[in-house]
């Protein structure tokens, strides 16, 4: 009891809302298994309206609010640890309601570039979501409805929750001297695997359009070339690698950033695992016989 009095008494209002978010896809996960079923392949399957416990997706407003809470995020680190700006204590009080003050993991440079990484990461899905994604009409449960919201709301705060403090202690250029390998790697590895994002949703997008680029339908195919033969949802195995780019960048102390890490990794698992079954289940054969539902030869 003391030892999970322990744990509790060192997570932050962040880590409780990643771990919580996480539990429930392993909840979601749980009660599909024993129902016999992957679950997501019904969001591939339903459309219409609405139900009690189904919701229509809003992609576009998620991306929406992401991009716009990170944006001033990133403003405001950039004009405080770069240019002095000191009257953000307001932001600091509210970060700090959701975290343990104090609690210092990663240096200003650092939470520069995750906050930058992650806006840019932003734009791109509102981007793709604009102008060359096709959206289904399907549905989506609870739990695929609810956190992204959460996700969306919270990501870029948790990046300041184990951050230098917005008040006083500013800054100047001189922090480029804390520039360290571990940006460079994270920088490369967000690069890489945002442009394998964009060859994704690009071929996703191309199997709803005929030649013309006219769309021509909204169901749910399987496009066969690149990746898509070896997993049949690499996309988010891309944005699984996003999101640990991000976290290199940050180091490896940076417990909120990881337990949120953990968040996409659990709930793109679960999401790819159901899309898979999906897949076999309305294309067979089709489907080529080493593809899997997320990473290559493996899972």
């Amino acid at each position: 009891m003391e030892s999970l009095q322990s744990v509790w008494s060192n997570m932050s209002g962040f880590d409780i809302i990643w771990t919580s978010l996480t539990g429930s896809y392993l909840l979601k996960t749980l009660t599909y298994s024993i129902a016999g079923t992957a679950g997501t392949h019904r969001e591939l399957d339903i459309t219409g309206t609405p139900g009690l416990v189904r919701f229509k997706k809003r992609p576009l407003k998620r991306m929406l609010l992401g991009f716009g809470v990170n944006s001033i995020l990133v403003l405001v680190a950039y004009r405080h640890f770069f240019f002095g700006t000191e009257n953000y204590g307001w932001m600091q009080s509210l970060i700090e309601q959701f975290s343990i003050p104090g609690r210092v993991s990663t240096d200003e440079l650092s939470t520069l570039l995750g906050c930058s990484l992650l806006t840019v990461h932003s734009f791109l899905r509102v981007y793709r979501a604009l102008y060359i994604n096709v959206f289904s009409n399907t549905t989506q449960d609870i739990v695929d409805f609810v956190t992204p919201f959460f996700y969306s709301l919270a990501a870029g705060f948790c990046i300041f929750s184990e951050a230098p403090s917005l008040v006083g202690n500013v800054a100047d250029w001189s922090i480029l001297s804390q520039l360290s390998w571990r940006h460079g790697v994270a920088l490369a590895l967000f690069i890489w695997a945002s442009y394998e994002d964009q060859l994704y949703q690009q071929a996703f997008a191309k199997t709803r359009k005929n030649r013309a680029g006219h769309i021509v339908s909204n169901s749910h195919k399987l496009p066969k070339t690149g990746m898509f033969q070896l997993v049949s949802s690499p996309h988010f195995l891309a944005e699984i690698l996003i999101h640990l780019g991000i976290g290199v960048c940050l180091g490896f102390k940076h417990q909120s950033w990881w337990l949120c890490t953990a968040y996409v990794i659990v709930g793109h698992m679960t999401r790819a695992r159901g899309r898979h079954e999906w897949f076999l289940r309305k294309f067979g054969d089709a489907v080529p016989q080493q593809c899997r539902s997320i990473i290559p030869y493996i899972l």
